[in-house]
């Protein structure tokens, strides 16, 4: 019989069944049941249907199976075939047990006290603070009293944090920076689980050279010897990758230190080497090229997502920070060997805001929504403080806040103590995302975890902003203060500026061109240099007028003290002709040599300056005469036209500001600067 006429059947006994059924008792009920079963899309079960997936023995059920099913219902036949099902369990126990070892354990990281034990430095290695395994591991490095960058270093490391040290990297401050990492590393190690054979390491450090590698297991050696078994390996440029492979699978390894590029060899050939690492130190960045860097950051990928990282380097570039960004995670604990101002302030964006007095809080303001619109895609918006001089300055920028919408509080010493508590709470606890205040030093602000600091009033120098700086995101990879910049702080350009080129950061153009202005005043003001300059001139000695005889020379010498470098400037071939070097002596450009002072006009050879009135001693050996008021006035004329020219010849190609400035350098220095500022407050508004 086949599959149609079995359909046909079955549908002929339905309806016979159905007809049966109204005709008793109780079927117009059943009917009804049917028809409401209908219009809700249910279908009732019936006999003699399969709904069992096929197999390859029985595709669609023979006789016997629906037999069966015909006496007992749904159950299953006992004798039938089972049926082969995609998503069932693996019965091989040892791949059920390999994938339940896949699921990575429990990380352990805090090794430190919590609350008030765990306050105050590490002054010994010693101390009953420190876990025993990391104590033992000290005496057999050696160290019994840390040095401040190495107590930081342990307290940091040893709450779980991740470490960005300024090392001084070079001669002992080596070993100091890798016994820094070490003990920490033995210690987070031995609290987690064994590794097994082909896994991979658990301690992953980066070094920049085979040698800095070699360091590393020395002092893994010394561990070993005190007793605490510690497998190490140095993984570098120099050996075949395939024996190193071939040694790292075939081993339990717990710490290689290792150079990028080989690494990252490696973890392409063997894809999850680094799937272990929990510890990761990149150590010696600045020593790295731009190539590892990239490397390294592409290596932090393969790591687990809870993995601990800590970052080290001595100086700073491009390449450097884009590294540190991918290396480190927060929270996060900043170090440093010495507190130089690019300890201080590198990894922090600086940015600067120009505008006027009047309109600082309106630029707060604007600074605010631009650092909220950054954050659009973030889950968690960054708290901001906001840096004040005076209580008026804060309740200003809070009233300008508060009209654009933004919630911010007030701190001041005008404020009753409990206001400013309450203040102060509630910025902590992120009920006010923005504190306005006129310092930040207090430990109720924990200035130190604020990712974002606005300086509305720039400090009086630059070491009290370097130092501002470093108050600020401690414990956070990404910070920035951003500082209002008016023309009361034009004494602050040059030193500004010459901070951002140390610290790697982006020139800022309104910056740098303040800074040139304000050096060019100061050569103006105090600035010493050698002059030449020929040109014609003429002299008064002993209350005569004198020209220059046609074609006689004339040679002086004197002294310059207040401005730049001179070169010659343009002169008729029959006036008299000199050549001379000096030092000005005063804003005008008067020097004195013998008996007689001689008016000279010259053009800065640099395009830094120049002299309208330098002056020297002439003597030649051409003739003097007596001059008339007529002859005179002839000569001041030719002198201001050859002035002209020198000055159309000698200002310098590209360089429009400075071209500004000396068109009219005849100008006083108070006006000079004056005009300086002004034009500096125009580029920022």
């Amino acid at each position: 019989m086949g599959r149609g006429e079995e359909y046909v059947k079955r549908k002929h006994k339905r309806a016979e069944r159905k007809r049966n059924r109204a005709d008793s008792d109780g079927g117009v009920s059943e009917l009804a049941a049917a028809k409401k079963r209908r219009r809700k899309g249910k279908r009732r079960i019936t006999e003699g249907m399969c709904y069992s997936l096929p197999t390859v023995e029985n595709p669609f059920l023979d006789e016997k199976e629906r037999a069966f099913r015909m006496t007992h219902g749904k159950k299953v036949n006992p004798e039938a075939p089972k049926a082969k099902c995609a998503k069932s369990a693996p019965e091989d126990p040892d791949v059920t047990k390999k994938k339940l070892d896949s699921k990575p354990a429990k990380l352990r990281k805090v090794f430190w006290p919590k609350g008030d034990a765990g306050k105050g430095p590490i002054t010994s290695s010693s101390d009953t603070r420190l876990p025993e395994v990391f104590r033992s591991a000290a005496e057999s490095l050696g160290v019994t009293e840390p040095s401040a960058f190495q107590a930081d270093i342990w307290q940091a490391a040893l709450r779980g944090q991740g470490v960005w040290g300024h090392s001084r990297g070079a001669g002992e401050e080596v070993e100091e920076t890798v016994a820094g990492y070490v003990l920490p590393a033995v210690q987070h190690l031995k609290a987690q689980e064994t590794g097994k054979v082909g896994q991979g390491p658990a301690i992953l450090i980066l070094v920049p050279s085979r040698a800095r590698g070699s360091q590393v297991l020395k002092a893994c050696r010394k561990i070993r010897e005190g007793g605490i078994p510690l497998k190490a390996v140095n993984v570098h440029d120099e050996a075949n990758p395939q024996d190193q492979l071939e040694g790292l699978e075939s081993q339990v390894v717990d710490l290689v230190a290792a150079t990028p590029g080989r690494l990252s060899q490696l973890n392409i050939i063997k894809g999850d080497l680094l799937s272990r690492v929990t510890f990761a130190v990149l150590d010696s960045a600045d020593q790295m090229s731009e190539r590892d860097l990239r490397q390294a950051g592409l290596l932090t990928e393969s790591l687990r997502a809870d993995a601990q990282t800590l970052f080290f380097t001595g100086s700073y570039n491009v390449a450097v920070h884009e590294s540190q960004r991918k290396w480190l995670k927060d929270p996060i604990q900043r170090v440093a060997a010495s507190n130089t101002p690019v300890a201080l302030c590198a990894g922090i964006e600086q940015r600067f805001v120009y505008c006027s007095e009047d309109k600082k809080a309106q630029r707060v303001v604007k600074t605010v929504l631009d650092v909220r619109e950054a954050e659009q895609e973030a889950r968690a918006k960054s708290r901001i403080l906001v840096l004040a001089a005076t209580p008026a300055s804060v309740n200003a920028t809070v009233e300008a806040l508060a009209e654009s919408g933004l919630r911010a509080g007030a701190r001041h010493e005008d404020l009753r103590t409990e206001e400013r508590l309450a203040a102060e709470d509630d910025f902590r606890a992120g009920k006010v995302p923005i504190l306005v205040t006129t310092g930040i030093t207090s430990p109720g602000v924990h200035a130190s975890s604020v990712p974002v600091l606005i300086v509305h009033d720039l400090p009086g120098t630059v070491e009290d902003y370097v130092r501002l700086v470093g108050y600020v995101a401690r414990t956070t990879v990404k910070g920035q203060v951003h500082s209002l910049l008016t023309k009361e702080h034009a004494h602050l350009a040059v030193g500004l500026s010459e901070l951002l080129q140390a610290c790697a950061q982006p020139a800022d153009s309104k910056l740098e061109m303040m800074a040139r202005a304000v050096k060019l005043v100061q050569q103006q003001q105090t600035g010493t240099g050698n002059g030449n300059g020929k040109g014609s001139g003429h002299g008064q000695v002993s209350g005569a007028k004198m020209n220059g005889a046609p074609n006689g020379n004339g040679v002086r010498n004197g002294e310059e003290a207040a401005l730049p470098r001179t070169t010659a400037s343009r002169r008729d071939p029959s006036r008299g002709a000199g050549v001379g070097t000096g030092m000005a002596v005063d804003a005008v450009g008067r020097t004195e040599a013998g008996n007689g002072r001689v008016a000279q006009n010259g053009r800065s050879a640099s395009g830094n300056g120049r002299s309208d009135h330098g002056s020297g001693h002439g003597e030649g050996d051409g003739s003097a005469s007596e001059a008339s008021e007529e002859e005179e006035e002839d000569d001041e004329a030719t002198l201001d036209e050859e002035e002209r020219l020198a000055a159309e010849e000698g200002a310098p190609a590209g360089d429009d500001e400075l071209r500004m400035l000396e068109e009219e350098s005849s100008m006083s220095v108070e006006e000079l600067l004056a005009r300086i500022r002004a034009r500096a407050e125009e580029g920022g508004q």
